[in-house]
C-alpha cells in the first residue's frame, strides 16, 4: 500500500456494499485500510506542519477533507458497479425484498493534485469461506447484524430513504451502513463524512 505509480499514490482498501432489493446500494462505514491510505498520502506529499494547535486543527481538516474525497470515489466507483450490472439481468439480478453483502477490493489513487480516483479490483460474497480468513468471527457476526438490520429497515421504511435504526449503529450514532444508490431516485453518490 502507498506505493507510487503514474505521478499518483496507490493503495488498497477493502469495503462492505450491501445490494437491498432492486436496487438499492449502501456502504459499510468501515472502509478498511481508508483512513491509512488517507494518512500516507497526506504525510507522503506534504511539507512538515507545525505542532501548534492551530497547526493540528488544519491537519485534522486536511485529513477529514482527504478522507471525505477519497470515500467519495469508492462510493461513486461501487455504484457506478451495481447499476452497469443490474442493467444486465443474466450477471445480475438484484429481487425485491432480498439483500446479499459483497466484499470489494477498491484501487484507491490519490494524484498530485490530491484528487482520489477508485478502480474496483474484486467483488465477492462477503461471507464466502475463502475471503474471511483476515476476518475474525466476531467482525463477520458484526458485519451480518449490520446488514439484516440495514435491510430491514429499508424494506419497512422504503418510502423513508433511510436505513438508519438504532441497533445498526455504530458509536456516535451513525449507522453502520449509508445509502450510495436508490434506483428509485436519479441521484449520484450521497455519500457523507464521518
Amino acid at each position: 500500500a502507498g506505493a507510487r505509480a503514474g505521478g499518483g499514490h496507490v493503495y488498497e482498501v477493502h469495503a462492505s456494499v450491501l445490494a437491498i432489493g432492486a436496487l438499492r446500494v449502501e456502504l459499510h462505514r468501515n472502509v478498511r485500510g481508508l483512513d491509512e491510505a488517507v494518512l500516507q498520502s497526506i504525510s507522503s506529499s506534504s511539507a512538515p506542519t507545525a505542532f501548534s494547535a492551530s497547526g493540528r486543527q488544519s491537519s485534522a481538516a486536511a485529513v477529514a477533507v482527504a478522507a471525505a474525497a477519497a470515500r467519495v470515489a469508492v462510493a461513486a466507483t461501487l455504484r457506478d458497479t451495481f447499476v452497469a450490472a443490474a442493467k444486465h439481468r443474466r450477471c445480475f439480478l438484484p429481487f425485491t425484498n432480498c439483500f446479499e453483502v459483497f466484499a470489494a477490493r477498491v484501487l484507491l489513487v490519490r494524484d498530485d493534485d490530491a484528487s482520489w480516483r477508485a478502480w474496483l479490483l474484486r467483488l465477492d460474497d462477503a461471507f464466502s469461506e475463502n475471503l474471511t480468513g483476515g476476518e475474525t468471527a466476531a467482525s463477520l457476526d458484526a458485519l451480518a447484524a449490520h446488514a439484516v438490520i440495514a435491510a430491514a429497515a429499508a424494506f419497512s421504511f422504503h418510502s423513508a430513504g433511510s436505513s438508519s435504526v438504532g441497533v445498526a449503529e455504530k458509536e456516535g450514532g451513525e449507522p453502520a451502513f449509508e445509502l450510495i444508490y436508490d434506483s428509485r431516485s436519479s441521484e449520484g453518490p450521497t455519500c457523507t463524512t464521518e
